[in-house]
């Protein structure tokens, strides 16, 4: 019996908590893809076709509660976007935004254009700067001051 009861709330907090991430997720990425194509209409003739992601997609704030009395939600609840991987990418062409992934080792970031840039474009949530005619790092920021630190 405790072992079902366990498993039910489990579940519940499981789905509230994919729920949450989603929902977090959908607003950042509609705020990220306006980003990314506010940098494309600096230089519309060079279209984005590759992306650099750098970081990781946030937990939802509404997580923080949750993953505290279930530490293993934050491991099975995914994240979207993540270093390195591509399936985001491919995630991200439902949105509109449709681009490759392109590997580290490929480019120096040590200059890159500062925020003041036209060839960047910083928020506090994300980062974008054009690499190249074609490619476009995406820098992924924690969120700014969690609720379970003071």
């Amino acid at each position: 019996m405790a072992f079902a009861w366990f498993l039910l709330v489990f579940s519940y907090a499981y789905g509230h908590s994919f729920q949450a991430q989603n929902l977090f997720e959908q607003q950042r990425i509609s705020r990220l893809i306006w980003g990314v194509s506010e940098l494309q209409s600096v230089s519309p003739a060079d279209e984005f076709r590759h992306a650099l992601v750098e970081g990781v997609m946030p937990a939802s704030p509404l997580l923080s509660n949750t993953v505290r009395k279930f530490p293993l939600i934050d491991r099975l609840v995914p994240r979207l976007l993540q270093d390195g991987w591509s399936h985001g990418l491919r995630q991200l062409a439902f949105y509109g935004l449709n681009l490759d992934r392109v590997k580290d080792a490929d480019f120096d970031r040590s200059n890159l254009p500062d925020c003041a840039a036209a060839q960047s474009l910083c928020r506090s949530e994300f980062r974008l700067f054009r690499l190249n005619r074609e490619t476009i790092l995406i820098k992924l920021l924690p969120i700014a001051n969690p609720p379970d630190q003071k």
